[in-house]
């Protein structure tokens, strides 16, 4: 049996572009709107892409609110309590 995952961490990276702030998750960059709801969301999606999301390509960020929505849905369908809990937070703030 593999590793548990380390939990995503999101640095604000103080850089800002035409679409909004640029934030690192794990080292990846993303560019999203300066939304709380956003960037939590993409934190979300790091820490339950190996577990409910493998199916989703592995660079895959949710830049709409269609597509924040979307993945949220998917994690509180097959995801844990936690996630559930979480994406239902997220959904109120988009």
């Amino acid at each position: 049996m593999s590793a548990a995952r380390p939990a995503a961490r999101l640095f604000a990276c103080g850089g800002f572009c035409d679409e909004g702030i640029v934030w690192a998750v794990d080292h990846k960059i993303i560019n999203t709107r300066a939304t709380k709801g956003a960037a939590a969301a993409a934190v979300l999606v790091e820490e339950y892409r190996d577990r409910c999301l493998w199916f989703l390509r592995k660079d895959y960020v949710p830049e709409t609110r269609d597509e924040i929505l979307r993945v949220l849905e998917l994690i509180e369908r097959y995801g844990d309590r936690s996630g559930y809990r979480r994406a239902e937070e997220i959904r109120r703030c988009l």
